[in-house]
């Protein structure tokens, strides 16, 4: 089992399944799930408290690969965050709400919140963050009810924006 997985399996299988039709997709997402869960409870039984594991993503070039580390603590820490996002996707499997476009979010969300427990440097704890909130934001704009996209609009440009120094329309940082 790999590090690597709980990173990219939940991604890129959102991806895949956002062009199946919905009540496939469900049942393809709850396998994931599982294949997930089984994954994250080897690591945790193959790993010690004082020998880390590093693991490479992206090749042998120093620049261009990203440095997985994880040792006990770390693999508890993503195994809550693997149950976690499963439950919430078998709770809502029922729903209305629940079709391929938020399963996509569900997912892209999981894989990033797992990737800030494995990461090893701080500017990709950085990178999976914005997409964290990139991702959140999207959630909120999808939400047509109670004001969602109104909710989301600022939050969109502070999260993309790329300046600090001006605020983005409609935030009043001053009563």
């Amino acid at each position: 089992m790999s590090m690597v997985n709980l990173i990219l399996v939940p991604i890129l299988s959102g991806i895949l399944l956002y062009k199946f039709p919905t009540k496939i997709a469900k049942i393809l997402m709850l396998g994931v799930q599982a294949f997930l869960i089984v994954n994250v409870f080897a690591l945790i039984a193959g790993s010690s408290m004082t020998e880390p594991i590093y693991e490479f993503m992206g090749g042998d070039i120093p620049i261009l690969f990203i440095a997985l580390r994880g040792d006990r603590m770390t693999f508890i820490l993503a195994a809550m965050t693997v149950i976690l996002f499963a439950s919430a996707m078998v709770y809502a499997y029922f729903e209305d709400y629940f079709t391929n476009r938020y399963m996509l979010l569900f997912m892209v969300l999981q894989g990033a919140t797992s990737g800030i427990f494995l990461v090893d440097d701080i500017f990709t704890i950085f990178i999976f963050t914005t997409r964290n909130k990139i991702v959140i934001s999207s959630f909120m704009h999808a939400k047509k009810a109670h004001g969602g996209r109104e909710l989301s609009n600022p939050h969109l440009g502070l999260f993309t924006q790329g300046r600090t120094d001006t605020p983005p329309p409609n935030i009043r940082l001053v009563p």
